[in-house]
């Protein structure tokens, strides 16, 4: 195949082709992994967090699980700490994770930081939830 066969090649719009040499449009954001939402884990307290709050680390990735018949939230998105259940997306945040999950669209979670709220006696995980590239 050489450069003047024109049916293999694709032929960028002018317009397309001027933002590339340009530099103004940057296709870098589409190749990774965009934080979509920062939050704290809903429903800790019901999960016995003594027991698994010393497993909890900085960066740690914690499983994203829908549950769709959930008879509290139809949109519920439960997080896992390996097989252990550890609460959930908070239900006023969880409705566009949910649609897209069940679109089939992919999310990761990651542990930001975790504190024990010593007023409410209750494991204050924030986490940090991306849709995969």
């Amino acid at each position: 195949m050489t450069m003047a066969d024109n049916n293999f090649l694709i032929q960028p719009a002018k317009g397309m082709a001027t933002l590339l040499g340009a530099g103004t449009l940057n296709l870098n954001v589409l190749l990774r992994d965009i934080v979509v939402l920062e939050t704290k884990v809903a429903g800790t307290m019901y999960y016995e967090p003594e027991e698994f709050e010393p497993l909890v680390k900085k960066d740690m990735r914690l499983q994203m699980v829908r549950e769709p018949e959930n008879k509290y939230d139809k949109f519920a998105v439960a997080l896992f700490l390996d097989d252990s259940k550890i609460g959930y997306l908070p239900r006023t945040q969880n409705e566009v994770i949910a649609r897209l999950m069940d679109a089939g669209k992919e999310f990761s979670t990651k542990v930001v930081s975790k504190k024990w709220n010593e007023q409410n006696n209750w494991l204050e995980i924030e986490i940090e939830t991306s849709i995969k590239a």
